[in-house]
């Protein structure tokens, strides 16, 4: 299975992503009551503010895992954990696809990526164009790596997706207005072990930006969360009406009010889960 997966995944180049889009309405809220999920299929490993490894069915995936320090508030990767990730080690030596969300970082740096494919070469990586563009600029070892760069289109309320051995969609949804209206920010929907996983990124906290991906019908098992979102009875409520998760992890978490959170949010929704702990994990 392994090697089928990896091969599956290199050749994101060479495929055609099927696009879509449609229009959605607001649908009923979703009961608070949690569904049970399938134990043990699925180990998520948490890296550092939204940074997550998701592993099931013989395959790594990391999502806004490979970060350097950004702002204070912000979690990031210590330095000894930076550097098994950069240099490949440990568990994080045969992860086999890279995502991230956005360019920001606190979810993304170019150095880090370069330096474990390098590293690992049997990793791919896509995302944006924003994101493939970085990659490249400047970089004197470009050859060594560029084969496993792949720059998926993005374009608001559009979904790219590829269905083979690795199930995964990428939802093109906004960042926000002002300063963030031109950051190419993606949404992922990911398919392991027959589980459904989504990741939002830094996605603006509007219906309209949710409404053409019927993200309420997907079936999503684990969802993660921003945990701004969940602050409130009215994020709480988006997140039912538009996602429907079976359970929740609250990422993206201020460390300096960690604690206070977790307690606060984890009282809030029994399905709430608060990702605080460097390399901490949960099975599904």
């Amino acid at each position: 299975m392994k090697g089928l997966i990896r091969n599956s995944v290199i050749a994101f180049a060479a495929l055609a992503f099927s696009a879509c889009s449609s229009s959605g309405e607001t649908r009923a809220q979703a009961g608070s009551t949690p569904e049970p999920v399938g134990e043990g299929k699925v180990k998520v490993t948490y890296i550092a503010n939204e940074g997550v490894m998701i592993e099931g069915d013989g395959i790594k995936i990391v999502i806004d895992g490979l970060h350097r320090k950004y702002l204070d508030e912000y979690a990031y990767p210590p330095d000894d954990l930076r550097e098994q990730l950069e240099q490949a080690k440990g568990e994080f030596a045969d992860i086999d696809l890279l995502l991230f969300s956005h360019i920001h970082g606190d979810h993304f740096s170019a150095e880090s990526a370069r330096l474990h494919l390098l590293n690992n070469k049997n990793a791919v990586l896509a995302s944006s164009p924003q994101i493939v563009d970085a990659m490249k600029k400047d970089f004197g070892e470009l050859a060594r790596i560029e084969g496993r760069l792949n720059a998926i289109p993005w374009e608001w309320k559009t979904e790219h997706s590829y269905n083979k051995e690795v199930k995964i969609s990428f939802l093109g949804l906004s960042h926000g207005t002002g300063r963030h209206a031109s950051i190419q920010n993606f949404g992922h929907v990911i398919e392991v072990a027959g589980l459904k996983f989504l990741h939002l990124g830094d996605a603006d906290m509007t219906d309209e930006n949710f409404d053409s991906f019927d993200l309420e019908e997907a079936g999503i098992d684990v969802a993660f969360i921003p945990y701004r979102y969940l602050l409130s009875e009215r994020g709480r409520e988006l997140v039912d009406r538009q996602f429907k998760p079976k359970r929740i992890i609250a990422v993206h978490i201020d460390v300096n009010e960690a604690e206070k959170l977790k307690k606060d949010l984890e009282a809030a929704d029994p399905r709430i889960r608060v990702f605080t702990k460097i390399l901490e994990t949960a099975t599904f």
